[in-house]
């Protein structure tokens, strides 16, 4: 689930996706970096 900005929001199966559809862009060299971590809200 996204809010209006395309921001992963919580939702009732904790389940979450990126896809090619979600902004993320190739660095220079054409590889892509993700980048995970934890917070607590």
């Amino acid at each position: 689930m996204y809010n209006t900005q395309y921001n992963l929001v919580t939702n009732p199966i904790n389940r979450y996706s990126r896809g090619d559809r979600s902004g993320m862009k190739m660095d220079e060299d054409g590889n892509l970096t993700i980048y995970c971590f934890l917070t607590n809200i």
